[in-house]
């Protein structure tokens, strides 16, 4: 038996539903990741059909097995239909899970934005933190993502890490800047670079998977991605970045407060130089329940204050 090719799905729907097959499927399908195993092509469509008219809705199933790969293709007749779907779609948690939601197809414009957005960071030091790593990034623009890589087997940070800044400007700023910079005079300085992700395996993730008969594969970076929720006893600890500089732990708190009991939250707080006792910009939300957490994290990331806007992650204990 051949290889499924999903990529032939769209062309070959809208031929049978007499849509012009000149559409960009770039900015008309969507590649979804993280589905729960309940979830089969007619709740998929349910789950976007709000969104606009869908044209095709799949889940990728296992042809031995006949059990979902955990990902699938939504095909929208209209791109403002998508691009609606995917803004409120992707995090959003579903059963535990949190959807990965991204155009199925890369053109090359989206490939180009991606690399010029996209920022590969070595030598770092073994104490940096994600957290240390968007705080010292952020400050020439919005960070949208910030990945600290590990070891598989020891967990232990290989100090590399992938930023996305939210402008192409920003991040060319950030790598004139930083690039060549020393973190401990002792070590190696910073590299800092443009992330190709076609090539990078790391930006590969964020990718769709074109291969139905990688079930092994997928479910272990299915597991790895949701791994804090699966590991999480009682309560979860929220890093929220992007706090408005007014904010002080009571404007934090007030915001999370609606989604559920919490142990306690702070504004993190410059403790010397010239900016002693002001804001750092981040802090974080202990929930004393992992749901509420995940609630709050869909409803209250990307929302904005104080024109910034959160960007909202969970905190895995080492």
């Amino acid at each position: 038996m051949g290889q499924a090719d999903e990529s032939n799905w769209p062309t070959k729907t809208l031929e049978k539903k007499g849509v012009q097959t000149s559409l960009s499927y770039a900015d008309c399908n969507l590649f979804i990741k993280h589905l729960p195993g309940d979830v089969n092509d007619e709740k998929l469509r349910d789950l976007f059909i709000e969104f606009g008219d869908v044209v095709s809705a799949k889940v990728a199933v296992n042809p031995l097995a006949q059990t979902t790969l955990g990902y699938g293709f939504v095909l929208f007749k209209e791109a403002s239909s998508a691009k609606q779907a995917m803004e409120k779609m992707d995090g959003k948690v579903l059963e535990g899970k949190i959807l990965l939601v991204e155009p199925a197809l890369k053109s090359e414009t989206t490939n180009a934005k991606l690399i010029n957005t996209n920022l590969y960071v070595k030598h770092l030091l073994p104490e940096t933190t994600e957290m240390q790593v968007v705080e010292l990034f952020e400050k020439y623009g919005e960070v949208q993502s910030c990945i600290l890589l590990r070891d598989k087997l020891t967990n232990k940070t290989r100090m590399i890490a992938m930023i996305r800044f939210a402008t192409a400007a920003s991040a060319s700023a950030a790598l004139k800047a930083l690039n060549g910079t020393y973190l401990d005079p002792a070590l190696p300085p910073l590299l800092v670079r443009y992330a190709n992700p076609t090539k990078r395996k790391t930006e590969a993730k964020m990718k769709r998977k074109s291969d139905f008969h990688s079930e092994t594969t997928s479910t272990q970076k299915n597991q790895a991605s949701s791994s804090f929720v699966d590991e999480l006893d009682g309560g979860m600890n929220l890093f929220v970045f992007h706090i408005p500089e007014a904010w002080g732990d009571s404007d934090l708190l007030k915001i999370f407060e609606p989604f559920g009991a919490i142990e306690n939250g702070r504004v993190m707080l410059h403790m010397k130089g010239e900016n002693k006792g002001k804001s750092r910009g981040f802090g974080f939300v202990k929930f004393r329940d992992a749901q509420n957490a995940l609630t709050a994290m869909n409803k209250l990331n990307g929302k904005a204050f104080a024109k910034k806007k959160l960007l909202i992650k969970p905190k895995k204990e080492s």
